[in-house]
């Protein structure tokens, strides 16, 4: 039963990472005041080095979503399964 949780977290995990790389880029790009645009990279410079071709390549990145949202689906639904079914053995008891 914990690898089946374990799964699912690793699922949800690997679905939502693309939301994640974007909501960083987002966020380092607010911080340093630079522009970002999924186009073509930007300068960027943070501590001294150009930061833009990362920051517009983790910006683009949430065009994965569309290969990995089934995943975060699937570990949802698993995830929701192995509560309903932890419910059911509690209740039995």
């Amino acid at each position: 039963m914990r690898w089946a949780w374990i799964l699912a977290a690793v699922l949800i995990g690997v679905g939502l990472a693309p939301v994640a790389g974007l909501m960083l880029a987002r966020g380092v790009s607010r911080l340093a005041g630079c522009p970002v645009n999924a186009a073509f990279p930007q300068p960027c410079v943070i501590w001294g080095s150009d930061w833009g071709g990362p920051l517009t390549w983790l910006s683009g990145a949430d065009w994965l979503m569309f290969l990995t949202a089934p995943a975060a689906l699937g570990g949802f639904a698993l995830a929701i399964g192995l509560a309903v079914l932890s419910l059911i053995r509690r209740a039995r008891g």
